[in-house]
């Protein structure tokens, strides 16, 4: 179940489609270096700094070959939040920590959760919602009765200004852009019905739990200068739920607000220091989480006959294994993805580096074993419960390495004899 006996090689790229300026700005001259050598942090980085809007609407015709429509990039993007990026924004913002359990699927994507077809409604994540909101409103609760509402707040509520301060800035931060005067309005209208009769503490609750409830909230929102390109609110969101699968924190807020993200030399910045946060890293983990489809891990139930060495531990130690290659070879050997297909580096516990058959303290994989596609854990996820799958693992390849599907076979091809070698 755990054995593979060919290599594999890591798919190449060409450049991104920028326009002939912005490409001669970065490489000088000399010809790109293929993406899987370049080290994956400085990709990211690249990523975030490329022209925001119409990058290749300019006067210099297009790199070819898949040039960016300058009609489809005008075209204004909503997108719900995941389930993770919504219970993270939500616990970034309330200081209190939100499982992503609290709101139900919906809908499931055969490759991330933020994929298009991941991301559908329906009365059940409505009611999710309304529970997550409620949750955070009990949370507030909490904090103001144990005194701690001035970290919250950001002042205290004999304050005069206090109530009006906490709506401009809570929910700044909650729809990751200022409150128009409207809104305002209106919630300040409810904290005033509440407040004589519930009291400050549910006052304030109910007003988060308002702000939570709003699609400015739940939705990813991107809106556009009148000449087309996108602002600097939907710059900072977009960083943030790039690097982070959360909100904009406060310094991302001030540089939207100063207008000054259109500069790609303050992104860079941004970008760098938002990569310091232990958010990215755990945000780096996850999605090759999702692309390796580890967490089909808690599922795998391999026939104790044919695999004794199976156990809960072992399946523990199958996610921290992965977990812990690619957090060391992205954030502390600055790798390339190609190292992530080729390296042999591991940091494997008692029992999963038994099955590997290397000392404990071991930090090289035997010869057959190199990067992440050899990996116990990405191997068991792509077996039968008796023998391994050639087949699962190979069309994980094609499908999550090449984005390519393969159709499934004609109705008329016989099945597979079980028991031929």
């Amino acid at each position: 179940m755990f054995t593979l006996d060919e290599s594999h090689k890591g798919p190449s790229s060409g450049l991104y489609s920028l326009d002939k300026r912005e490409r001669n700005r970065v490489v000088v001259d000399r010809g790109p270096p293929p993406l899987h050598t370049i080290p994956l942090m400085r990709f990211v980085v690249a990523v975030l700094i490329v022209p925001m809007g119409l990058a290749s609407c300019s006067e210099d015709p297009p790199i070819e070959p898949n040039p960016i429509s300058c009609e489809a990039a005008v075209q204004e993007q909503v997108r719900r939040l995941s389930a993770f990026e919504y219970t993270r924004a939500l616990s970034d913002l309330i200081g209190v920590q939100f499982d992503e359990d609290l709101l139900p699927a919906t809908s499931v994507s055969t490759t991330f959760a933020t994929a298009e077809d991941a991301l559908g409604s329906s009365s059940l994540l409505v009611d999710g919602q309304f529970d997550a909101s409620a949750a955070a409103a009990d949370a507030v609760v909490a904090t103001l009765e144990a005194g701690k509402g001035a970290s919250l707040l950001g002042c205290e509520t004999s304050e005069p200004a206090c109530v009006d301060d906490f709506i401009d800035r809570f929910g700044k931060e909650a729809f990751r852009r200022p409150v128009v005067a409207e809104e305002h309005e209106r919630l300040r209208a409810l904290y005033d019905e509440l407040a004589p009769g519930e009291g400050t503490n549910v006052a304030l609750a109910t007003l988060v739990q308002a702000i939570i409830l709003s699609p400015r909230f739940g939705f990813h929102v991107e809106e556009r200068t009148s000449s087309g390109v996108v602002d600097g609110w939907s710059i900072a969101s977009r960083m943030s739920f790039f690097l982070w699968s959360s909100a904009p924190d406060e310094e991302l807020l001030a540089a939207a607000e100063a207008n000054t993200l259109a500069d790609p030399s303050v992104r860079d910045e941004q970008a760098r220091r938002m990569l310091k946060d232990p958010r990215a890293r755990e945000n780096v983990v996850r999605f090759f989480r999702e692309l390796l489809d580890l967490d089909h891990l808690a599922s795998v139930t391999p026939l104790a006959e044919e695999y004794p060495q199976w156990t809960e531990t072992l399946r523990a130690e199958l996610y921290e294994e992965t977990d812990r290659f690619v957090e060391t070879t992205v954030f502390e050997q600055n790798g390339t993805f190609a190292d992530l297909l080729t390296s042999r580096w591991v940091e494997a516990g008692p029992e999963l580096s038994a099955l590997y058959g290397i000392a404990s303290s071991s930090n090289e994989l035997p010869p057959e074993r190199a990067g992440m596609l050899t990996r116990a854990g990405f191997l068991a996820t792509k077996s039968h419960a008796v023998q391994p799958s050639p087949v699962f693992r190979g069309l994980a390849v094609i499908n999550r390495f090449y984005c390519l599907e393969i159709a499934p076979p004609p109705p008329d091809v016989p099945d597979v004899v079980a028991d031929v070698e």
